[in-house]
């Protein structure tokens, strides 16, 4: 099932990459992957995307062992702390206190790290959930504490990236991780919030941006303009309008760049960005509702299976590669209402090997599970065990 989805989505993913690649003159004339023909807007937009697939697919293929599960994993803490530490080193702490100090050094995440500041806000709020879920995986002391400085740092990087949507989707995550498994987490929930808004207020005046503002009689309302940074009254407007010419089959890819959606836009905002700021959007717009189903499907079982695994699951090893997996897919998906692309980008790479650590897990998970006997005969259940060859 999770194949066949996957050879869906990148079929569907080759198809509006086709479309737009035969349909070059419709790009702006500012729009660099399109200038140097077909095949150099294919290499970009269809073979780089799928380059951050195969290592997950070689991870289900290799990982066939407890150990080599676990060995896994720990890599893809390894690279979500290395980035949590190259924002700490590039950011001052001082923007946990001071929103314009953020302003100013914004930009370094982005120069520095190759990932922009939303995109790793989304990566440390899943590497968190997923470090946490590693640590009952040993019972040593030293271990643990390695684990918890990761994701001490995954935790203090967040912070310093000052991104709405990544305290959003970390804090939905515990809400998740609470009512799946973790109960203590609902009930330190409120501690920690009024913890983290007293000790960081930049946090608090991040959240509230937009929420609590005066109109002209002096009454307080919501200004969206200002909580989605322009995106609900500039951008998704015009491309939901392009999406409603075409429902089934969509308009192919970077459809806001290459439709009527782009003269409105500009109009409007004077600047048009590559993707409309909300994955569930730009799917449609691309792909049509014939694209949409089975991408969602392909997410949406992925995770499904990664919460069974994490909440029946009892080896650790496979309830933390279960519980990683859930936070990624969940980050993803709730990241990507406000930013993010469905399509593979550079930031979920860890994201895919999490989920094929999770589907290989499950297989052989329900491979190794005892055969069923007649009812007079059938032996007690006996806990599974993955093998410890390798």
């Amino acid at each position: 099932g999770a194949r066949n989805l996957l050879l869906l989505f990148i079929a569907v993913l080759t198809a509006t990459v086709l479309w737009a690649a035969f349909d070059l003159r419709s790009f702006p004339a500012e729009f660099d992957k399109a200038r140097s023909g077909p095949a150099r807007y294919v290499f970009d937009d269809l073979l780089n995307p799928l380059k951050y697939v195969i290592p997950a697919i070689i991870l289900y293929d290799t990982c066939r062992t407890r150990r080599q599960l676990l060995i896994a994993l720990l890599g893809l803490i390894g690279l979500t702390t290395a980035y949590a530490l190259l924002v700490i080193k590039t950011m001052p702490l001082a923007v946990l206190f001071d929103d314009s100090d953020f302003l100013r050094h914004r930009h370094r995440i982005d120069r520095d790290t190759g990932l922009m500041a939303i995109d790793m806000s989304m990566v440390m709020a899943a590497g968190f959930w997923g470090t946490m879920c590693a640590l009952r995986c040993w019972r040593t002391w030293l271990p643990k504490c390695g684990l918890v400085a990761a994701a001490g740092a995954m935790l203090l990087a967040l912070g310093l990236c000052h991104s709405r949507g990544g305290y959003i989707t970390w804090a939905v995550l515990g809400i998740l991780f609470g009512v799946v498994r973790w109960r203590a987490v609902l009930v330190a929930a409120p501690v920690v919030v009024v913890a983290v808004f007293a000790i960081f207020p930049s946090v608090h005046e991040r959240l509230t941006t937009g929420l609590d503002s005066q109109t002209v009689t002096g009454d307080a309302s919501t200004d969206w303009h200002s909580v989605t940074a322009g995106r609900s009254t500039r951008i998704w407007p015009p491309v939901f309008e392009q999406f409603t010419e075409s429902p089934l089959i969509g308009s192919g890819r970077r459809a806001i760049l290459r439709t009527a959606a782009y003269d409105k836009i500009l109009e409007t905002d004077g600047v048009v960005p590559d993707h409309p700021h909300n994955a569930y959007l730009e799917l449609l717009v691309d792909a049509g509702i014939l694209g949409f189903l089975p991408a969602m499907c392909l997410y949406g079982g992925i995770a499904v299976i990664s919460i069974r695994l994490f909440r029946r699951a009892r080896d650790p090893i496979l309830v933390a590669v279960g519980g990683t997996s859930m936070a990624c897919v969940v980050a993803l998906m709730v990241a990507s209402l406000g930013c993010q692309s469905f399509f593979p980008t550079q930031s979920t790479l860890g994201f895919w090997a999490a989920w094929a650590l999770a589907l290989r897990g499950r297989k052989d998970t329900c491979r190794n599970q005892a055969p069923k006997a007649p009812p007079l005969l059938q032996p007690a259940r006996v806990p599974y065990v993955m093998s410890t060859r390798g």
